[in-house]
């Protein structure tokens, strides 16, 4: 009892210290930092705006209300789903075209919320499951079709024809033209298998999946869409798709997929990206590139297979001449978008945390001179676009609470912007700006001696400003299907039409030529092309407006120490668990059933675990267990336990408390950063401590990353242990680990592994969505305890689903030699 009335009392000073606020609806609460209060307040009237037309498009109004949790995450733009009815959103909206909106927290907010409606669409027996065992939502098949992020860009999409994912050339028909035309266009189960080394990081698990269920909505009607959730929702994890698929549309998903392919072939046609395509290779991403000279600078991205549990992408900085061959390439693991280049020298930026710890991201501009690698920080902030000209820095800082910008130099400011900077240019006549301004969609901004100008004002979606000699050139949607490249005469506001039936979404003037970014034609790739622009007239198509209009509704403002209590007291997960205790030849089976807490932030996480010990036919004894992480530490850890050591009695017990801290996370360097923590176990019937602490170091260069970490405790005698893992290459993980007594110098163990992949996999198990996907190799050898030789070795499988990728366990069969003996076991585990 005293043991749960401290985890009580922690917990609620906790809960004191995060300092949330709460507002209530009917449907969904926000908590949120004071400052937020407006920001706030939008997003809860936005979630009611929206609750029916999401439950309407799923065909399901779940009974729980949603947390939604607002986080000042500095240059980070997200929102997810965090599952148990928690979401979280980042106050700052995204700069990437794929996310052209006209408002962010609509699209964030019908995002999210579509997510929880359907993952709490469950009926039947799975239904009937987890309200006995689980009380979440484990067995449920949503989680587990192809269509689990579908059902958000559609949401996202139909809202408004200048917003989401689906209305987007870059992430729907472009995409989809280019991979038929290259002869890449995976099969359903391969798009939905979110693979980590995609050239479009998990792209192709969102953009490709939910473009068929968008086909499926437009051929049947989006009711006979809702029949086949109505008919999944009632099917055990996943288990009879094509049975609920042939029952709502008369076919199986992946016959319609096929006749969907078709009708894709054919409007592929129509696009042309013209020009030549002189850089490309595969799975390359470039994220941003500039010209210069006769340079072009390409800030790049790869994905790669690095052993059994890694993924990891490579980016680099990649200069060519302006016909394509290859030159220098700097090593760039933590650049990030935008790059500008002027006379040779590289302006780049890397994100940082505000502090060790904090959740707040930071944008840093350097500068990196080609010629002597000389780098040199310039600015820091949350920064959202930047351009260097004639020497210098100008950047545009965002302030999320009164969601406008400042126009900045180094020296001072310029001028304040409402809406967030997306992109920037600087020339001779001014500083043009691609501005998101909430409710309101995409605008051109156009900044000469202090004084603003809206340029461009319609809702489409654009990209890529630069000035282009006296004008300005973009990208931009004005024809349906189609991001063509186009330029504007800011004195007259003539536009002018330089590409046709293309999808590019960024783009550099260079003397006669354009250079252009767009999906390759050849490879699962992005690529740079080259070509002379078209010079056609070109007048901007009507359209309606973009602005957004909300309804007002009834909102409640809570006690946010109390909600959050409250809502780590609910359970959110349980399931029934089974020990034993073993008492010299006795053994006595415990039965009991363990809960899940988390808060709404997830810095606060409780599990309990009483646990009822046979003693025979008529009476038990209690047991069990518990745990807390808690913050403001980086990490807090409490666990406590609570066993029997005596069947015939509860009097011979024990209470053992173990406590685990991050003293200290320090990065030493970009590439380099260091642990330190501290752990005590302390049994308070007996008195005995066994204080200790652990050490961490970690790289992360370019080609080697890796990490080595060192622990020791003490009680009687001095234990320690060392574990090292790095990557060997793409395809090679290598781990090492050891723990011995140190006292004496003994070593008690000893363990190194290389792991190899064999094959990457997609073939259904039982259901044609429930599949492997990857096979490993692994050679092992080490000492154990005993000091006993071994040599061994284990082949590995991973099966999965469309959710959640390469966080199954990997299945392993093993086989262990003793050579001294000459014994050989086998072992099938995870």
């Amino acid at each position: 009892m005293k043991n749960l009335i401290f985890l009580l009392l922690i917990i609620t000073l906790t809960g004191s210290v995060l300092c949330y606020e709460v507002l209530e609806t009917e449907h969904v609460k926000v908590f949120y930092d004071s400052k937020y209060e407006s920001i706030a307040s939008y997003v809860a009237q936005i979630a009611e705006n929206y609750w029916t037309y999401i439950t309407d498009l799923i065909g399901y109004n779940p009974e729980s209300k949603v947390n939604i949790l607002l986080v000042d995450s500095g240059v980070l733009a997200n929102g997810a789903y965090m599952g148990f009815n928690n979401v979280v959103i980042y106050l700052t909206p995204p700069r990437t075209p794929i996310l052209n909106l006209r408002s962010w927290y609509e699209m964030v907010v019908v995002h999210e919320l579509t997510h929880f409606v359907h993952s709490e669409y469950e009926t039947g027996f799975p239904a009937i499951l987890d309200s006995i065992l689980t009380g979440t939502r484990v067995f449920s098949s949503q989680f587990r079709s192809p269509f689990v992020e579908s059902t958000t860009l559609f949401a996202e999409s139909h809202i408004s024809p200048y917003q989401g994912r689906l209305n987007n050339p870059i992430t729907n028909m472009g995409l989809y033209a280019a991979a038929i035309k290259g002869g890449w266009f995976p099969n359903l189960v391969s798009a939905s298998a979110a693979p980590e080394d995609e050239f479009l990081g998990r792209g192709i698990y969102y953009y490709i999946p939910s473009g068929f269920y968008d086909y499926l909505s437009k051929r049947f009607g989006h009711q006979r869409v809702k029949d086949f959730l109505k008919e999944f929702s009632g099917c055990f994890v996943g288990l009879g798709i094509n049975v609920a698929s042939s029952k709502a549309f008369g076919k199986s998903l992946d016959a319609l997929y096929t006749e969907w392919m078709k009708e894709l072939a054919e409007n592929a046609r129509k696009y042309n990206n013209q020009g030549e395509e002189i850089f490309t290779h595969r799975k390359l991403y470039v994220s941003d590139f500039q010209v210069d000279g006769d340079k072009i600078y390409l800030l790049c991205s790869e994905y790669t297979n690095m052993g059994a549990t890694f993924g990891f992408r490579k980016r680099y900085i990649r200069i060519i001449d302006l016909n394509g061959e290859k030159g220098q390439t700097i090593l760039a693991p933590y650049a990030d978008s935008p790059i500008t280049v002027e006379n040779g020298t590289i302006y780049f930026s890397i994100l940082e945390a505000e502090s060790p710890g904090s959740e707040k991201i930071l944008r840093i501009i350097k500068s990196l001179k080609t010629s002597d690698n000389n780098e040199k920080e310039l600015a820091r902030g949350v920064i959202s676009a930047f351009d260097v000209y004639k020497g210098k820095l100008f950047y545009a800082v965002y302030d999320p609470a009164k969601m406008e910008s400042k126009i900045m130099t180094p020296e001072k400011q310029i001028t304040n912007v409402k809406g967030f900077v997306r992109e920037m240019d600087v020339g001779d006549d001014g500083i043009v700006l691609l501005v998101s301004r909430e409710g309101n969609g995409n605008e051109m901004v156009l900044i000469q001696n202090g004084k603003q100008e809206y340029l461009l004002t319609d809702p489409f979606f654009k990209s890529s400003v630069n000035w282009y000699g006296k004008k300005i050139i973009l990208c931009a949607t004005y024809e349906k299907g189609y991001m063509n490249i186009y330029s504007l005469d800011p004195s007259t506001g003539e536009v002018r039409k330089l590409t046709d039936k293309s999808v590019f979404w960024i783009v550099r003037p260079h003397g006669e030529h354009i250079y252009a970014l767009g999906y390759s034609q050849h490879e699962p790739a992005t690529a740079i092309y080259k070509l002379k622009p078209l010079d056609l007239p070109f007048n901007i198509p009507k359209h309606e407006s973009a602005e957004l209009e909300l309804k007002p509704v009834e909102i409640e403002k809570k006690d946010g120490n109390i909600e959050y209590l409250a809502d780590l007291i609910v359970p959110d997960m349980r399931f029934p668990i089974v020990d034993s205790i073993q008492n010299g030849t006795s053994t006595r089976i415990g039965i009991g059933y363990s809960t899940l807490h988390f808060s709404v932030d997830y810095k606060t996480a409780l599990m309990l675990a009483p646990i009822f010990y046979t003693t025979d036919m008529k009476s038990f004894t209690p047991g069990g267990m518990a745990l807390l992480s808690l913050q403001p530490f980086d990490n807090l850890q409490i666990y406590s336990s609570i066993k029997t050591t005596d069947f015939s009695s509860f009097s011979n017990y024990y209470i053992n408390v173990y406590l685990y801290m991050d003293i200290l996370r320090k990065k030493l360097s970009r590439k380099q950063s260091i642990n330190l923590a501290a752990f005590l176990d302390w049994i308070p019937t007996t008195g005995s401590f066994s204080p200790g602490i652990t050490v961490g170091y970690s790289t992360d260069f370019y080609d080697i990353p890796g990490n080595i970490e060192f622990s020791t405790w003490w009680d009687n005698s001095i234990e320690a242990s060392l574990q090292f893992s790095t990557l060997l290459n793409d395809h090679t993980l290598l781990t090492a680990k050891m723990n011995g007594n140190v006292s004496t110098i003994t070593m008690k163990n000893l363990q190194l592994e290389l792991s190899f992949p064999l094959a990457s996999l997609k073939f259904g198990i039982l259901d044609p969505y429930f599949y492997v996907n990857n096979a490993y190799l692994a050679l092992d050898t080490g000492i154990d305890e005993n000091q006993t030789f071994w040599l061994g070795g284990w082949i590995g499988v991973q099966a999965e689903s469309f959710i959640f990728p390469r966080v199954s366990p990997v299945y392993k069969l093993e086989v262990k030699w003793v050579p001294e003996t000459g014994k050989v076991t086998f072992s099938l585990g995870i």
